[in-house]
C-alpha cells in the first residue's frame, strides 16, 4: 500500500471566482458543505436534480430567480442568494 492511500483528501479549492455565476456557485457549495450535505441530499430537499446543483456550483450555468429564492428558504439566509443572483 502507498502512504497516499491513507492520507485524507484535501477539500477542492475553487480558487477566485472569475464571474458572478462562479461566485454564486462557490457560495452555494460553501453553504451546502457547511450544512454537511451532499449534492443529492440538497437536491432532494429543494426539488432540483443533483446534476443541476453541480452545474450551478461549477459556475457552468446561472441559477434562476426561483432557484435563488429556494436556496434562501432552505438555508434561511434572508435574501442572500437572491441578492447574489441579482
Amino acid at each position: 500500500m502507498i502512504l497516499e492511500d491513507f492520507m485524507p483528501r484535501r477539500p477542492r479549492d475553487p480558487g477566485v471566482p472569475s464571474s458572478p455565476t462562479e461566485y454564486y456557485g462557490t457560495e452555494l457549495r460553501a453553504y451546502r458543505e457547511n450544512a454537511g450535505m451532499s449534492r443529492p441530499q440538497l437536491a432532494k430537499r429543494i426539488g432540483y436534480s443533483p446534476q443541476w446543483i453541480g452545474q450551478i456550483e461549477a459556475g457552468k450555468y446561472a441559477p434562476s430567480e426561483e432557484f435563488a429564492r429556494d436556496c434562501d428558504g432552505f438555508f434561511k439566509t434572508n435574501g442572500t442568494f437572491l441578492r447574489i443572483w441579482e
